[in-house]
């Protein structure tokens, strides 16, 4: 009887530590949902479409490696380098 009682004392253990798990685990779930809501919020308060962040990404990557070069190619290098 005592065996049986050990028993039935380890299963509610393991399923109470289940439970909180699962409760924990909501909550995470929860929580990281309402993160990915503000984030898609800030994303839509810039102007940009979610479904189009990759796309504003590349486009952004190309304007900045545009300015970057025109910059680059307005600074005097052969000046510069000639004063070492």
């Amino acid at each position: 009887m005592e065996n049986y009682e050990q028993e039935i004392a380890k299963l509610q253990k393991a399923i109470k530590d289940a439970e909180n798990k699962r409760v924990k685990a909501q909550t995470e779930i929860d929580m990281l949902t309402k993160q990915k809501e503000e984030i898609l919020s800030e994303i839509r308060a810039l102007g940009v479409n979610p479904e189009e962040l990759e796309e504003e990404i590349k486009r952004l990557e190309g304007e900045l490696e545009k300015m970057l070069s025109e910059i680059n190619s307005m600074i005097p290098w052969d000046i510069l380098e000639g004063s070492k």
